[in-house]
C-alpha cells in the first residue's frame, strides 16, 4: 500500500466508527473499496471530501445558506461579490441545471390548444420563445397574425 493510501486509511478510522461506514463512503466517491490503485487525483479528492466533513451540524451565518434544491449547507466563495452572492440559491451547477431543467417543460400551442413538451436538446432560450407545437401550427399562427394588422 502507497504512503498517501496509509493517510487514508488512518483519516477513514478518525472519522468512521465502522470499517461498513468507510467502506460505503469510498464506494460513493471512488466506485471502489480498494485503495491499491488508487490515483493521485482520487486521493486528493477523497481527502477533500474527509477533511470538508464536519463532525458538528452546518452553522448558518452571513456567508452561508442551505442549497434551495437539496438542502445541503454551502458557503460563500471567496471570489463571489456581494452581488453574485446575493443572487445566488444553489449549492453547485448541477443541483441549479437540474431545477432549470425541470422548469416549465411543458407548453400549449397558440393554434390548435394541444399541449406539447419540450424537445430533448433544446436551448433554455428557444423554449422560452416557442409558441407553437409545429411548423404548420406556427404557420397558422403567422398568417392569422399578418391578417389582423391588415384588419387592424
Amino acid at each position: 500500500m502507497s504512503a498517501n493510501a496509509n493517510q487514508l486509511v488512518l483519516k477513514l478510522d478518525k472519522k468512521f466508527k465502522t470499517a461498513g461506514e468507510a467502506d460505503e463512503f469510498l464506494l460513493k466517491h471512488v466506485g471502489t473499496k480498494k485503495l491499491d490503485n488508487l490515483s493521485d487525483r482520487d486521493y486528493k479528492r477523497l481527502m477533500g471530501e474527509l477533511h470538508s466533513m464536519s463532525d458538528t451540524k452546518f452553522h448558518s451565518n452571513r456567508n452561508s445558506r442551505e442549497c434551495t434544491h437539496c438542502g445541503v449547507g454551502f458557503y460563500r466563495k471567496y471570489y463571489d461579490s456581494e452581488e453574485a452572492w446575493a443572487k445566488r440559491k444553489y449549492c453547485s451547477h448541477n443541483c441549479a441545471g437540474s431545477v432549470k431543467s425541470r422548469a416549465e417543460s411543458t407548453k400549449v400551442c397558440k393554434v390548435c390548444e394541444k399541449t406539447f413538451e419540450r424537445p430533448s436538446g433544446m436551448k433554455h432560450s428557444s423554449w422560452k420563445e416557442r409558441r407553437y407545437c409545429s411548423r404548420q401550427c406556427a404557420g397558422k399562427g403567422r398568417s392569422h397574425k399578418a391578417k389582423e394588422k391588415e384588419d387592424g
